[in-house]
């Protein structure tokens, strides 16, 4: 009998030990990241909160742009997201114009480490954070001209030539932030009008254009076009791989756009959302810049961590960086 008691006691133990430490694993806090970036950088994000926060469970959940600027328009702060990564600059502000209350206020914070241009928007509001800038540039395949017998461009206006015909490939802008970031380069240097009038003479040499802001520098990569309009980052990573790819900066500089990061508000009271938030904002964004999107956000960012990469890139004052209004207005405006 006592041998019996003491095989129901333990069998009880174990039960007991067994729901206990079922409930404690239950009991692990989720923080949910909808992301719109690429799979390396999420992938790179993860692994870093995993290791920074092994009692979370982080999960990242991959939306493009679009469709999480919809998903919020809809969901308001009842979203199951707490927070919002690699979301474009524009479609952040239309949020809080939508929902004043969309993203948590996040005044408590130091922005004084960002370049002033970038942080400009912080004179109305301290709700999202600068993530990345990316630049764009002018991607070739040295032996695609030389086969063709054309020189590298060194303005856009050289691109109209006919010499250039079948060579070029670009992404629509209606469909690639690259695209579009290119796009309001141009409206940003000569105007809306005069920019429309440009590409629509181009469309004449150009040889695709693609959906994919990627597509056109793999074109090149392949040897199938002579020039993109791309990423300069993209286009640096591809060049250490293929001494066949160069690149240029034409006229007064490289455009380039701005994405950001953000806490949905109210999710700031949830500790574990909070720590993964600022565990992003003080330590991980900048080593992450400096790793895939050199082009500086950050006063010291320090040095890239992509091999030649340019340390000087020219600039363009870019219009319309945080003006969701401004990009439709670009977008209804476009003819190709």
């Amino acid at each position: 009998m006592k041998k019996l008691l003491l095989s129901v006691m333990a069998a009880l133990a174990i039960i007991i030990c067994l729901v206990g430490c079922s409930t404690k694993k239950a009991e692990k806090q989720t923080v949910l990241i909808y992301s719109c970036s690429e799979d390396e950088v999420n992938a790179d994000l993860k692994a870093a909160l995993d290791k920074q926060f092994p009692d979370y469970e982080i999960v990242i959940q991959y939306l493009g742009t679009g469709a999480v600027y919809t998903k919020l328009l809809a969901e308001g702060n009842k979203t199951d997201a707490d927070i919002i990564f690699d979301l474009e600059g524009c479609y952040a502000s239309a949020l809080l114009k939508q929902n004043e209350n969309i993203f948590a206020d996040l005044s408590n914070y130091d922005f004084s480490a960002f370049k002033d241009e970038i942080v400009s928007y912080t004179s109305e509001h301290k709700k999202f954070v600068p993530e990345c800038k990316t630049n764009v540039v002018v991607a070739y395949s040295k032996s695609v001209l030389e086969n063709a017998g054309v020189s590298v461009p060194t303005t856009y206006e050289e691109l109209l030539d006919e010499k250039y015909k079948g060579l070029i490939s670009i992404s629509s802008p209606k469909s690639s932030g690259t695209g579009y970031t290119f796009y309001n380069t141009l409206v940003s240097d000569m105007g809306l009008e005069n920019a429309l009038d440009y590409f629509d003479k181009l469309s004449v040499n150009v040889k695709e254009i693609t959906s994919s802001g990627s597509a056109p520098l793999k074109s090149v990569n392949r040897g199938e076009a002579g020039i993109a309009f791309v990423m300069l980052w993209q286009t640096i990573e591809y060049m250490n791989n293929n001494p066949d790819i160069g690149y240029t900066f034409l006229d007064k500089g490289s455009g380039y756009n701005v994405y950001t990061f953000e806490m949905i508000g109210g999710k700031e009271k949830n500790k574990a959302v909070k720590d993964v938030f600022d565990f992003m904002f003080n330590t991980w964004n900048l080593q992450h810049c400096q790793k895939f999107y050199p082009d500086a956000i950050y006063k010291n960012q320090g040095a890239a961590g992509i091999a030649n990469y340019p340390t000087n890139v020219p600039e363009l004052n870019m219009q319309g960086i945080y003006d969701y209004e401004y990009k439709q207005r670009l977008l209804d405006a476009w003819k190709l």
